[in-house]
């Protein structure tokens, strides 16, 4: 099937932007993505697109725009059904996240967390020790080869905010 769909675009070359972008709004959507293997197609209809002339540049616009779309419907669904379809989760992982939520906002962050939960529900909550090798997350944080260093949380906090200028 996928041999008869690639002689259709090799001959038809204006359906290759819109395979593209069909192919990318339905791997964006909510569950149907899980149901299509875009992954697998579009770098094969990439290497045509390139065969046939098509720039990246479009290819990449075209793809763009169709995740855009998918992410913009799901979105859109979510907000139209909200939690009614799946009410309530057995366990919640939230490894690596609270340390990035405002002291200020985290009571309401997990009161919404809480709306995903029953009685019988576990959450995990896990975060990384500021003194641990890369606790500072300079490894995201700094652009210089620093990044690259363990143990900067250690640093007093002049020299810290000196090196993270």
């Amino acid at each position: 099937m996928f041999d008869s769909i690639l002689s259709f675009l090799e001959t038809s070359p204006d359906w290759v932007n819109w395979t593209i972008f069909t192919l990318i709004f339905i791997e964006s959507l909510f569950i149907a993505g899980l149901f299509t293997p875009a992954l697998l197609i579009v770098p094969g209809i990439g290497a045509l697109a390139a065969r046939v002339g098509i720039s990246p540049f479009e290819i990449t616009f075209y793809a763009t725009m169709g995740m855009i779309v998918g992410d913009s419907v799901s979105y859109g669904l979510g907000k139209l059904v909200g939690n009614k379809l799946f009410d309530n989760y057995d366990v919640i992982i939230l490894r690596d996240v609270i340390e990035h939520i405002f002291s200020s906002e985290k009571v309401d962050f997990l009161k919404s967390i809480a709306l995903y939960m029953n009685e019988n529900s576990k959450l995990l909550v896990t975060f990384p020790p500021f003194y641990s090798s890369f606790g500072l997350h300079q490894q995201t944080i700094l652009k210089s080869p620093l990044r690259l260093v363990p143990f900067l949380g250690w640093l007093p906090k002049i020299v810290l905010k000196y090196l993270l200028k």
